[in-house]
């Protein structure tokens, strides 16, 4: 039987089974008393928030006791048992799949059957995938059966699969809309995926004392999702997509902030992978409107950026990078100044550390940075203020008070964000090319 053929006949006699296994649910629930919707509460509404307060709205809605009831014990067992179970349907759709997806997937234990493979690895972790996104055991799930039947049957017979990794994160005014460049998805979060982050938010967890940011707290009602399509027996090579992209956006003024995890599946099907990364994010930042065009210049800024393993890349592009992105997740004001500027040390100072590094720091700088000769002046000051910041807080030779901290933080952000996209643009300079500029040898970088 052709590999088209085989998949015509899986998808519906998957779905086949998945209906089954909900009317087993269903019948096991009867049995021992739980209901198949259970009142429950949600996050759901808009968020309106500012420096002081926030409103939302709890719902209550009908929820699905296999997510809600803390022990929905009994169903689990009948939902294993029949599962578990050889009959004609579920053994027909193995032999099916078997031939082409078994032996090309990671080996499972020599002692399992291409049968007790694929139970064990999609057909059972399938099933429960299906009833416990289901609303409530009660609604009809031909739907989700279908499309999640769909998926299983691309999963089996395709040669590839697709990595996410889904960041929630505050700070992107997507206005409702989804916006997608070469691999990269901004959407809103849904309301599903709300609740699942949690219902509640308690203000005290996003309110820092010690942050130099202006805004105090918001929630994260945005998701980026990094799509990744890979062959199906390989491993994801870069993983470093997600730090890199979340670094480029920063440097392009947005503030994405939240709890830093970065959420693992693959696509389609049933997912290979789980779990969470944690992402370097902070937990304050403003929210500013993010567009489709947003997007396209934070994905090739990303992909333009040093990536942790890159080879190719000088230890000073690397240090300007993880310090800058460092810096922005800072809470404490005094340890973000240093961070910034130690990020503009490695791109102007290059490890050339002897003598005079404050004049060759704000020297190199001014023509480096500088939009113009008339701007050169302006530059210099804040680069003396930023490196006089930052040497006064090294060494403990000087107390700053919260404004002249903040407005040092605002400049060092924008330089060192500048300094880095024009690296990116132009090139890494040496400190043999900045002493040339300087010196009016050479017109531009």
């Amino acid at each position: 039987m052709q590999i088209e053929e085989r998949r015509a006949l899986v998808a519906p006699w998957l779905e086949a089974w998945l209906l089954s296994m909900l009317n087993t649910a269903r019948e096991a629930a009867n049995a021992h008393g739980i209901p198949l919707a259970v009142p429950t509460l949600q996050y759901i509404g808009e968020l309106e928030t500012d420096e002081t307060s926030c409103r939302y709205r709890d719902v209550t809605i009908q929820g699905n006791p296999l997510r809600v009831l803390r022990d929905p014990g009994p169903v689990f067992v009948a939902l294993f048992q029949q599962s578990t179970e050889r009959n004609a349907l579920s053994k027909r759709i193995c032999d099916l799949m078997a031939p082409q997806y078994y032996w090309r997937s990671d080996m499972g234990p020599l002692d399992q059957t291409p049968d007790m493979w694929l139970e064990r690895t999609v057909l059972i972790p399938g099933m429960f995938r299906y009833l416990r996104a289901l609303p409530t055991l009660a609604v009809d799930g031909s739907a989700d059966a279908r499309a999640l039947a769909v998926g299983i049957a691309e999963q089996m017979f395709s040669t590839q699969r697709v990595h996410v990794t889904m960041i929630p994160v505050a700070g992107l005014r997507l206005q409702g809309q989804t916006t997608e460049h070469a691999g990269t998805r901004v959407r809103p979060l849904t309301p599903r995926e709300l609740g699942s982050l949690g219902t509640r938010y308690e203000i005290s967890d996003f309110m820092d004392p010690l942050s130099h940011s202006s805004s105090t707290f918001s929630f994260e009602t945005a998701a980026i999702e990094v799509r990744s399509a890979i062959n199906k027996c390989d491993e994801l090579t870069d993983q470093d997509v997600p730090r890199r992209l979340l670094l480029a956006l920063a440097l392009l003024g947005f503030e994405p902030h939240g709890r830093g995890l970065g959420f693992i599946h693959t696509e389609p099907g049933v997912s290979a992978l789980g779990g969470a990364n944690r992402l370097p994010m902070p937990s304050h930042g403003e929210r500013r409107t993010f567009d489709h065009s947003m997007l396209v210049k934070a994905v090739d800024v990303g992909h333009r950026l040093p990536a942790e393993r890159d080879g190719q890349a000088r230890p000073s592009q690397h240090t300007a990078c993880y310090r800058f992105l460092t810096a922005v997740t800072r809470s404490a004001a005094i340890d973000a100044v240093v961070d910034y500027c130690i990020a503009l040390e490695s791109i102007l100072l290059g490890g050339d550390n002897q003598g005079e590094t404050s004049y060759k720091f704000r020297t190199r700088g001014s023509w480096f940075l500088a939009s113009g000769s008339d701007d050169r002046l302006e530059v210099a000051r804040q680069l003396g203020a930023i490196y006089g910041a930052r040497s006064g807080i090294v060494h403990g030779s000087k107390r700053m008070d919260q404004s002249s901290l903040s407005a040092t933080i605002k400049e060092a952000r924008a330089l060192a964000a500048r300094a880095i996209l024009k690296c990116l643009d132009t090139g890494w300079p040496s400190a043999k090319m900045l002493d040339e500029g300087v010196m009016g040898a050479r017109a531009d970088c």
